[in-house]
């Protein structure tokens, strides 16, 4: 389960948050964030974040070797990135390409 659709490739009830659908389906791999509606949520946020009928859901699954520009690549949104924070460290845009994301990391 990569991308999904809320309410069509399972079956959503009001207050429906992004742990609920992952536990619902079994998931266990680890996860960077997901994106809903193109909007990007940190995995520490699964608990809260609450899924919309019909909301298209990306989950971005985190690999050995992934790096900031390689998450930022999962974003169709062509805002400009300046800066990001791995554990609360920042991270300036000069090393989101050497900048490698750890296992259970919270990225924003």
């Amino acid at each position: 389960m990569n991308k999904v659709i809320a309410g069509k490739d399972f079956s959503w009830y009001k207050g429906m948050t992004i742990k609920d659908l992952l536990k619902e389906c079994g998931e266990n791999r680890s996860f960077v964030g997901v994106l809903i509606n193109g909007i990007y949520g940190s995995r520490s946020r699964f608990h809260e974040l609450q899924i919309p009928n019909g909301a298209e859901i990306e989950f971005i699954p985190w690999r050995e070797g992934m790096t900031l520009i390689d998450l930022i690549g999962y974003q169709s949104d062509q805002t400009y990135i300046c800066a990001a924070t791995i554990d609360g460290l920042l991270i300036s845009e000069d090393y989101f390409d050497k900048t490698l994301i750890p296992e259970n990391a919270e990225v924003y």
